[in-house]
């Protein structure tokens, strides 16, 4: 009791080492993606597309209204999957629109 609570965590253990494979399998497979692009079609290719990523991430709708990011997906061919954001989306991405003109007036800085 002096020392205080110990962490469940360090009862634990070691994991095991697929877990972190698991946890990080989106980067692993970009990562690889971005590889065999650059040995098969030059530098200009990966470079090309983390520029449209990059563009597309930029891109909003107006305030109040939410964003399904299209391009963004299709660049890294989530479009194509079935998630479970896809099914149950969550409450809070509902469009609520309110007031436009207000909205864009404080988003530009005007209010």
């Amino acid at each position: 009791m002096l020392n205080g609570v110990q962490s469940s965590k360090s009862k634990l253990g070691a994991v095991h080492p697929l877990e972190y494979s698991e946890m990080h399998w989106h980067e692993n497979k970009v990562k690889m993606d971005l590889a065999m692009l650059r040995n098969t079609q030059g530098i200009h290719m990966p470079l090309r597309l983390q520029m449209e990523k990059n563009v597309a991430q930029k891109i909003n709708r107006l305030p109040g209204m939410h964003s399904s990011h299209l391009m963004s997906d299709i660049l890294s061919g989530r479009d194509e999957m079935i998630d479970f954001e896809d099914l149950l989306n969550n409450p809070a991405d509902c469009e609520a629109i309110g007031d436009i003109h207000l909205l864009m007036e404080r988003k530009s800085g005007l209010l």
